[in-house]
């Protein structure tokens, strides 16, 4: 579906350059609609109109309303001559007969069903091919036609096929009984003295159909010229009807349309005639002359070629090449292309010998029946070479269209120059494009003008021509070629044009600059031009060049041009019995361009610059590349991390002739630029690729620098395993350049190693009393980065001791939690073939971890648990050593212990530090048994560090310690025997001591009289000492204190005396 609208609005295109103005239509309402909206006519189903002349005073339109109620109220069919002013019906004759039981029937006749006109021979023709005789009780459809000069009114009868004696043959069947005459009608233009008329009788013969010829032959006149076949009055009639019934089939319908023309030579006349259900319902069309004889003296015969296309529904004859001969269109309006009844029109071109068919045209829609009406017109627009038109009456919901197409050497452009689509005309109208009438000079303007049909909606519309106009100009630069110093330049224009009569064209043309360059400030510049009748006309512009760091590059001129009559206002005129409606405001005299032969309406061309490049203008530079890195030197490698950025130098030097659209193309390895250079644009999405526009041109001995700062931070990880890092340089020039890619590598060097540390927040505990239970035990393991570079696939394996293999079992004495573990503040996750424990743990949870192990309450067993920092264990404020048969070592290295582990894989880029926290149940009660003899188990987990590669040495591995250390130490039972033996020797032993206390007078007072009397001496002695100092002290005081001091010394005597 949208291919067909592409193509409606190409040709819409194509077509609005055509003459054929749609702004301002004369539409010709149905009469009898006015009165009754209702009411069907077929007003439109034909027409013919004819200009004012010397003979002519007044111009008019006629127009067939086949089905039209007279004023009887029968629907005979009425024609209605039109002027400019109103319409009214055409009064026709009755037939008179010599035999009177012949009676002539008007009703349902189709009277102005068919029509043709010979401005030649001032001849009309009107036809009712439906009009009926009754003989007795015998009906016959003969049909009939009427005969009237163009300035008159006034028709005569025909009733060509009117022989009473020769209506029916032995056979038994009719001859001209049904005979329909003037199905169709055309008059020839034939270069004799006689009026001659062609009519198809599509019913004859059992409706086998033929053409009938009228002659009118001017009475006892001197030979003839056309001014004298105009005037004359007095004719002498003779009817040739070919007996076709040897010859055709029955129900072929030959003569439904029929045509004339010198189609092999100047000399002779040819009929053709068509018959669509021949060639097996695929139609044909005869090419014939009128024998004497009453046979059809065929020439060729043209073939349909797809079954019931209708080939032949219509034909028309003209000249469309310039050969001079008439060429040949047939119409199949039920072709199916896509769909149905698209239509197809076949066009014939003479080739003296016979006609060749050239060109084939099909319809664009469904059911538009695309050839249902060809009319040939002539040369419409002066090129030369003959234009048709083609109705397509149901195109569009019925609305219709007609497609104007332009002829030459090769038959007719297969794009139509114009499509006039009825809408366009009014939005009411139905059925446009039924009939088309001869193209006239309505307007006397020179230039042909068309009338169409429009039956549905009961309306015939007039449309006019434009005069065509054909336009040439020439557009320069001066100079052509500018320096690359230039400030200003000139555009030149010079205009002419052709076919229009007038004095006097009116342009309007528009230029705009683009590039570094303005006229008088702005882009554009529009002018009004007057161009005068066989001189050219010329306007020059000055063009401003603007300073630019890109020389070369050319200016860019968009040259435009319209004819200033160009009315973008409609109106339609409405006339019917009188004048509706009048919006014509058309100027006759203003022309149409003809774009097909005209320059070019839209131009866009290039002021170059000289390149200054020698003779040869061929420039052959010399550009080079060295690259810098700032902070480096050179050959110095670059340690990853050191830096978030890099500053790259990039020199361009050109040592050889001027280097024009000079371009840098940088590749990176995934690297993006902290700052892109403002002369730089993306070649990927990514940013690791970019082109700098450099100078245009560079020139000789010129040098360039490029900055660039590269972002390292994003993409570090990328490049922890390269050993350099690679760009690529790429020079783009139009000019000559040997050289035009570097690469270069920047050594890449890593300063970083891993330590591992460890520590356990229980080193040691005390047991107190008891050994069974369980207990919390924590130990973190720390991965600290040395140095600046990043690391990447580091592995950090924890062994973890779980469960100790006795000969009689396995006893699981640890659950373990799931790990906490960071690289600086970011989780990461670890991986384990061991069940993790859940941190809210239950009863049945621990049971799960442990078995059928019975858990104290921590409070009862480890009351006297208390847990030190330091490397040695004191209780009591004292130090226990570890002894080895007395401690129960439980770690991965004991052969007695299954283990498992716990492995973390990360990167360290930018982060320094990393940390494992592994938190534990153990339990004391699984490994109760194995404590009968021990006095400290010593629970250690092990951890250790693998990185892909290191530039200094760390700690790789560590132990992680926790101690648990019994504060009473158990004894061995003694045996009974063992104490009541030594409870009899203790009481003997204390009884001997006894008896020989006694001996030895321990026990007496002896010693301790001796003691006491030598005390009292060494106190008597010390008596008296001290009174003889205190005798000389009484002589130094006062008699009162005497006594007191002798009552002193009372209270010093011993106690025992």
């Amino acid at each position: 579906m949208w291919q067909k609208y592409v193509s409606l609005l190409i040709f819409a295109a194509a077509a609005s350059c055509f003459n054929i103005d749609t702004n301002f239509p004369k539409v010709f309402v149905d009469p009898a609609s006015t009165k009754n909206k209702n009411m069907k006519s077929y007003f439109g189903y034909s027409v013919v109109m004819n200009p004012m002349s010397n003979t002519n005073p007044v111009e008019w339109i006629r127009i067939g309303a086949p089905i039209a109620k007279n004023s009887l109220g029968t629907i005979d069919g009425l024609v209605y001559n039109c002027d400019m002013n109103g319409c009214e019906p055409i009064e026709l004759p009755k037939s008179i007969f010599r035999n009177e039981r012949i009676k002539e029937k008007l009703e349902h006749g189709w009277i102005g069903g068919t029509m043709d006109i010979s401005y030649e021979f001032d001849r009309m023709t009107v036809c009712a091919f439906h009009r009926y005789y009754v003989n007795g009780g015998d009906f016959t459809t003969m049909g009939t036609c009427y005969l009237s000069t163009l300035n008159s009114t006034t028709f005569e009868n025909m009733d060509p096929l009117l022989d009473p004696y020769v209506p029916v043959a032995d056979k038994r069947y009719y001859l001209y009984g049904q005979g329909q005459a003037g199905f169709s009608a055309h008059f020839s233009n034939h270069r004799g003295d006689f009026i001659d008329l062609v009519l198809g009788a599509p019913g004859v013969y059992n409706w086998a159909g033929t053409p009938i010829k009228v002659k009118y032959e001017v009475i006892n006149s001197p030979p003839a010229n056309r001014r004298r076949k105009k005037r004359a009055t007095n004719y002498h009639k003779t009817v040739a009807i070919p007996d076709t019934s040897e010859t055709l089939v029955d129900n072929i319908l030959f003569g439904y349309a029929v045509t004339s023309g010198y189609f092999y030579q100047d000399e002779t006349l040819y009929y053709a005639a068509s018959t669509p259900k021949g060639n097996d319902y695929k139609g044909k069309v005869v090419i014939f002359e009128f024998d004497s004889s009453r046979a059809i003296q065929g020439k060729e015969t043209k073939l349909g070629e797809q079954f019931g296309e209708y080939f032949g529904a219509s034909i028309a004859s003209g000249k469309i090449n310039s050969d001079n001969l008439d060429d040949l269109v047939v119409g199949a309006p039920y072709f199916k292309d896509k769909s149905y009844n698209e239509g197809r029109v076949y066009v014939f071109l003479s080739e003296r010998k016979d006609l060749k068919m050239y060109t084939v045209l099909t319809g664009r829609s469904t059911n538009s029946q695309f050839g249902s009406a060809i009319m040939c017109l002539g040369d419409i627009d002066l090129d030369g070479y003959g234009d048709i038109a083609i109705g397509a009456p149901y195109e569009d919901d019925n609305t219709g269209a007609i497609y104007i197409y332009g002829g030459s050497n090769t038959g007719v452009d297969k794009i139509p120059r114009q499509i006039i689509l009825g809408k366009q005309i009014t939005p009411e109208i139905l059925g446009f494009g039924i009939i088309i009438s001869k193209a006239i000079d309505m307007d006397h303007n020179n230039y042909k003008d068309l009338a169409i049909g429009a039956y549905l909606s009961g309306n015939a519309v007039l449309l006019r021509s434009r005069p065509i106009v054909v336009v040439h100009y020439n557009l320069l630069a001066a100079p052509s070629v500018l320096k690359l110093d230039s400030t200003s330049f000139l555009l030149n224009i010079c205009f002419s044009y052709s076919i229009h009569s007038e004095e006097t064209v009116d342009i309007i043309y528009e230029i705009k600059v683009v590039g570094r360059a303005n006229i008088f400030g702005n882009e554009t510049i529009i002018r009004n031009l007057v161009i005068t009748k066989g001189n050219l006309t010329c306007d020059s512009i000055n063009v401003t060049v603007e300073e630019s760091e890109n020389l070369s590059s050319s200016i860019k001129a968009v040259f435009s041009y319209r004819l200033n009559y160009n009315s973008t206002e409609k109106g339609i005129t409405y006339i019917s019995e009188s004048v509706l409606e009048n919006k014509d405001e058309l100027c006759i005299r203003c022309p149409v361009l003809d774009e097909y032969r005209s320059n070019e309406t839209y131009k866009e061309f290039d002021i170059p610059f000289t390149r200054d490049c020698g003779d040869d203008d061929i420039c052959q530079s010399n550009l080079s590349i060295s690259i810098n890195i700032a902070g480096l030197g050179k050959n110095e490698p670059f340690v990853l991390g050191s830096r978030n950025n890099l500053e790259v130098e990039v020199v361009l030097d050109n040592t050889g002739e001027n280097a024009f659209g000079t371009e840098l193309q940088i590749i990176l390895p995934e690297v993006t630029f902290r700052q892109k250079p403002a002369r730089c644009r993306n070649i990927f999405t990514n940013g690791s690729a970019v082109i700098c526009t450099i100078d245009n041109p560079l020139r000789k001995n010129a040098t360039r620098i490029l900055h660039l700062d590269l972002n390292l931070e994003t993409n570090l990880y990328k490049f922890s395993s390269a050993k350099e890092l690679q760009m690529l340089f790429t020079i783009v020039t139009t000019s000559e350049n040997s050289k035009n890619f570097v690469r270069y590598g920047l050594e890449l060097r890593r300063e970083a190693d891993i330590k591992l540390f460890g520590i356990s927040e229980q080193q040691s505990n005390f047991l107190g009393n008891s050994t069974t239970g369980t207990s919390d035990v924590t130990h973190t393991y720390k991965i600290e980065k040395i140095g600046v570079s990043p690391l990447e696939n580091i592995t950090v394996e924890i062994e973890i001791p779980h469960t100790y293999v006795s000969l009689q079992k396995e006893v699981t004495f640890i659950g373990v939690y799931e790990p906490i573990s960071f690289v600086g503040s970011q989780p990461m996750t670890c991986r384990s073939e061991l069940t993790y424990a859940s941190l809210k743990r239950s009863q049945t949870e621990e049971e799960n971890v442990f078995g059928d192990v019975r858990r104290k309450r921590q409070v009862e067993v480890f009351k006297n648990v208390s847990t030190h920092n330091k490397e040695d264990v004191k209780i009591n404020d004292k130090e226990i050593e570890l002894t080895p048969n007395k401690t129960l070592y439980l770690n991965s290295s004991s052969e007695a212990v299954k283990w498992s582990s716990i492995i973390c894989e990360f990167d360290m880029l930018q982060e320094s530090l990393a940390s494992i926290e592994i938190r534990m149940l153990f339990n004391i009660s699984a490994i109760s048994d194995l404590m009968e003899s021990k006095d400290t188990i010593l629970f250690s987990t092990h951890g250790k560090v693998k990185i892909g590669k290191t530039a200094k040495s760390g700690n790789r591995s560590i132990d992680v310690s926790t101690a648990f250390v019994n504060d009473v130490i158990k004894k061995k039972k003694v045996a009974l025997w063992i104490i009541i033996l030594s409870a009899i020797a203790g009481l003997l032993l204390l009884a001997l001591l006894v008896y020989g206390l006694i001996k030895a007078r321990f026990f007496k007072r002896t010693i301790r009289e001796e003691l006491e009397n030598m005390k009292a001496a060494v106190q008597e002695e010390d008596a008296a000492k001290k009174a003889a100092e205190e005798g000389q002290i009484q002589e130094e005081l006062s008699p009162p204190f005497e006594s007191d001091i002798n009552s002193s010394k009372e209270g010093l005597c011993d106690k025992d005396e």
